[in-house]
């Protein structure tokens, strides 16, 4: 969960970026800091955008990725039916973690961003589905 400290952070870069930003409806869920629902759903479904950018809870090679949260994984599920460029951003310690929900098909994300200690068969997995993996 982000600090106060990084909120404040985000909203001047938000401020002070040329970026259209669309802020969506929906249920505000304050654990995961995200919107869900049917008016998430409705919304995501009548906008246009290039590039989406997708939070996981965890990936296996067996399951692809997966969520704690059912609400969750449908909104990344809408959001991957799109067929737009998906990235997913995520750490090292979600590898290996398999939770209830699937989110869309790995070969349906374009780019995964991570750090540099994901196990090096999980990467290979994924770039066997075309998934661009950028470590940092």
């Amino acid at each position: 969960m982000a600090s106060e400290g990084d909120k404040l952070k985000l909203s001047m870069l938000i401020r002070n970026s040329s970026a259209n930003i669309i802020l969506l409806g929906g249920v505000y869920q304050h654990q995961g800091e995200s919107l869900v629902g049917p008016l998430t759903k409705l919304c995501i479904q009548n906008i246009h955008f290039s590039t989406a950018f997708l939070g996981i809870d965890g990936y296996h090679q067996d399951t692809g990725f997966t969520s704690r949260d059912m609400m969750r994984a449908e909104i990344s599920e809408t959001i991957i039916g799109k067929n737009r460029r998906n990235n997913v951003l995520t750490d090292s310690s979600k590898f290996g973690q398999i939770y209830p929900s699937l989110i869309g098909k790995t070969s349906e994300i374009s780019i995964l961003l991570t750090d540099n200690t994901v196990p090096k068969q999980d990467i290979d997995a994924l770039k066997s589905q075309s998934v661009e993996v950028l470590c940092s």
